[in-house]
Order: C-alpha cells, then sequence, then structure tokens
C-alpha cells in the first residue's frame, strides 16, 4: 500500500495491456519491478505504436461475454451487474453501446477470471487484471479481459478490491486508452475512489469516439 495524497491507495496492477497480450509476448510477472522494487505496469515499459497511433474500434456497438466469475466473492447476477454498470459508464458519455450475449465466437469482447502465475495472477494485491487494446484503427476483432480469482472483490463502500472500478478501467483499455498520469483519472495506474470516467477520461474517449449518441 503506499500513501498519496493523503489518500490510501493501492497500486494498479494492470500487467500484459495492449500490445504485449494481443500480440503474444511474455512480460506476465517478470521485468515489472522500478528503481525501488515497487511492481509497476507493463504498458509504459513497452516500446509499441500504442502511443503513436489512435486505436480503435471501427463500430459503435460492442458485444461482450461473460466467459467466468468470481463466484466466490459475489453472485453471478451481482458480478453481471457491476460490469454492467462499467460499460454503462462510457457508454454514457461517448455514441458506444455494450451488449452482453450468450455466444463465445460472436463476441467483440471477452471477460473472465484466472490464477494463473503466468498471467501474474494466484496472489491478493498483486496483478489485480489485464486487458488487451484494438490494434488499429477501425479494430474490428475479439480482445480479452481478465481478473485475478486471488483478489477479494466487492462492491462500493465496502473493503477490498472494488470491482467495478477496476473492470471500468479494464474497459477504457479495450476501448484504446492508455494509462493516465492524472492521479484523479480512472485510468491512473493507482486505485482511487473513481468507478466511472473522470474528466481526464472524457476528453481522451471522446477524442476517439465523439461525445454524443448516434441518432
Amino acid at each position: 500500500m503506499h500513501v498519496k495524497k493523503g489518500l490510501i491507495m493501492q497500486r494498479r496492477h494492470f500487467i500484459g495491456c495492449g500490445f504485449a497480450s494481443l500480440y503474444g509476448v511474455t512480460v506476465f510477472g517478470q521485468n515489472l519491478l522500478d528503481a525501488d522494487d515497487r511492481p509497476r505496469c507493463g504498458v509504459a515499459d513497452l516500446p509499441s505504436p500504442i502511443n503513436l497511433f489512435k486505436d480503435k474500434w471501427g463500430k459503435n456497438h460492442l458485444t461482450y461475454y461473460m466467459s467466468s466469475r468470481d463466484t466466490n466473492d459475489m453472485q453471478a447476477e451481482v458480478w453481471d451487474k457491476e460490469f454492467r454498470l462499467a460499460f454503462d459508464a462510457w457508454s454514457e458519455i461517448t455514441p458506444l453501446t455494450f451488449e452482453k450475449i450468450d455466444d463465445d465466437d460472436k463476441a467483440d469482447v471477452l471477460i473472465g477470471v484466472s490464477r494463473r502465475r503466468r498471467s501474474g495472477f494466484g496472489r491478493s494485491g498483486g496483478v489485480l487484471a489485464w486487458a488487451q487494446m484494438p490494434s488499429g484503427k477501425n479494430y474490428d476483432g475479439q480482445l480479452w479481459t481478465v481478473f485475478d480469482l486471488a483478489e477479494n472483490w466487492v462492491l462500493p463502500d465496502n473493503t477490498g478490491i472494488i470491482l467495478r472500478s477496476v473492470a471500468c478501467h479494464e474497459i477504457g483499455h479495450i476501448l484504446g486508452l492508455d494509462h493516465s498520469r492524472d492521479e484523479s483519472a480512472l485510468m491512473y495506474a493507482y486505485i482511487n475512489d473513481a468507478i466511472k470516467p473522470q474528466k481526464d477520461d472524457i476528453n481522451k474517449i471522446q477524442k476517439l469516439y465523439g461525445n454524443g449518441k448516434i441518432k
């Protein structure tokens, strides 16, 4: 845990986001320590075109499939509701719409859980989740986001790792956003109290997709 500006903040270890996970580069849990041996996100350390191009989806309606859930922490319907609320938070500020479907082959986004150590999972407080990012200006493929079963996933205002906060952050990556340097941003690399996009997140996502609904 790290104390910053009077707040207790825990590192968001979103290892393997974007280019690394999408193209099969193995970075999970390896050589991801900074000078003071604190774990850090792998995205900033990877030389990739993510920051050079505006990679985004080429459509505004995305579907997602719940491959697996952590039902030890939440009932399946509660787990699904938190993800729906996380998707809704992005839909409210963009033309994007999201739909949960029951066909993994047809889904744009696959959501699952794991405790695999090669993904940095398996111990509480380490890697929380990872997500892939779109590649290209009109991406139309399938992306994964996976969450660590070792974490104590909770609802907002409870003690533990707030699922909606992490889910909303990972969805930001899936939509094409990298980490933010703004400490109040949802896409900041440390957990704060954000459970929906903040000013910096909104500005960046609207540059990619616009700010209004399609008529």
